[in-house]
């Protein structure tokens, strides 16, 4: 929470990090042109400051637009409680779509950003646009929304499976579970996607980051 412009001043010149509320932010190292948040569920329960949900940003990456937008979603149901001991996808979506504590379940999230960015999907020709964040759920509810929509995952591009050891972005603090939560989608014509990579931390510890600790 608020940490990425402290980040950015951190980095020093040249990082831009917008905030758009305490719980979203963007950190880049090109200019940014353009700011808008073109999503917000109706519950937005957690953060009072601005929108949870999503943001958009365009960048200038030397000259070629391309646009960005991270996302944080509803974290319910919970991931530690959905069914992967010999589930099926099928099983992975009826879960995900059984009655929520919240009015918007995350599939119904996924559908509303999709929408809202309309727009922008259909000019991906021109300008590349990528959705990245904190899914807070596994990635069958939500890639075939996306695949539809024409977006690549491009962790699984370079990773197709999945395998719990280094592919996972969540540890649950009370058990030995490892989710994939977080996702990086992109989409656009003159966007190649080259690596996709994880990256672990512990609370309270310098995180480590291809030679470097912070």
């Amino acid at each position: 929470y608020g940490v990425l412009p402290r980040l950015a001043a951190k980095l020093g010149a040249g990082w831009y990090a917008p905030g758009y509320s305490m719980s979203l932010a963007i950190l880049s190292r090109w200019p940014i042109v353009r700011t808008d948040s073109p999503y917000m569920a109706p519950w937005n329960y957690l953060d009072a400051s601005g929108p949870f949900n999503l943001g958009f940003a365009e960048l200038s990456v030397e000259g070629q637009r391309v646009r960005c937008c991270p996302l944080w979603i509803n974290w319910e149901p919970s991931e530690s409680s959905v069914p992967v001991e010999n589930a099926t996808v099928a099983d992975i979506l009826r879960w995900e779509l059984s009655a929520p504590r919240f009015s918007n379940r995350r599939v119904d999230e996924i559908d509303g950003i999709l929408k809202a960015l309309r727009v922008q999907i259909e000019d991906t020709d021109e300008v590349p646009l990528v959705i990245g964040g904190d899914f807070n759920g596994y990635v069958e509810p939500h890639e075939p929304l996306l695949a539809k929509a024409g977006f690549t995952d491009t962790y699984r591009m370079f990773h197709p499976e999945l395998d719990g050891t280094n592919a996972f972005t969540w540890a649950s603090p009370k058990s030995n579970r490892r989710e994939f939560i977080d996702y990086i989608f992109s989409k656009g014509a003159k966007l190649r996607p080259v690596a996709s990579e994880t990256f672990h931390a512990a609370w309270h510890k310098p995180f480590e980051f291809r030679g470097r600790s912070y």
